[in-house]
């Protein structure tokens, strides 16, 4: 695997992706991304009785509400739909790490860039990004 370059800070914009916020509720998202391609609905298994929690599907992309409507998740799909640094599914691990730089490592192939409470997660096999996910 390649080493991480030095470490480059984390802003709010970079959890940002095609215009829906960390703050973004599915009002805004509706706005930006349109109508969802499916919807799914889960109870949470809570002390709260009727708390759920909302996925909506794209074809490129998944987003997850909580129970208030706001934005927990966003997964990226498919190639085409890069983050805010540039890096998107299928890119090789260097563009990676010379976006984001040094990583949090919680496993042999995944790699986790945080602030605060958000972080993005990228899962990297045979050097390429296969996963992406932002929370």
């Amino acid at each position: 695997m390649l080493e991480a370059q030095e470490h480059v800070a984390l802003t709010i914009g970079d959890f940002t992706l095609s215009g829906v916020t960390l703050s973004a509720d599915t009002s805004d998202v509706r706005r930006a991304w349109g109508t969802p391609d499916s919807v799914v609905v889960e109870a949470l298994p809570s002390y709260e009785p009727g708390e759920r929690s909302t996925a909506w599907f794209y074809y490129d992309r998944a987003i997850g509400f909580d129970a208030d409507g706001r934005r927990k998740w966003i997964t990226i799909s498919r190639a085409g739909r890069p983050t805010a640094r540039g890096v998107e599914l299928y890119a090789p691990a260097s563009l990676l790490f010379a976006q984001y730089g040094a990583f949090h490592s919680v496993g042999p192939d995944e790699f986790v860039y945080s602030l605060g409470s958000h972080r993005i997660t990228f899962a990297v096999q045979a050097d390429q990004v296969l996963e992406i996910r932002l929370e």
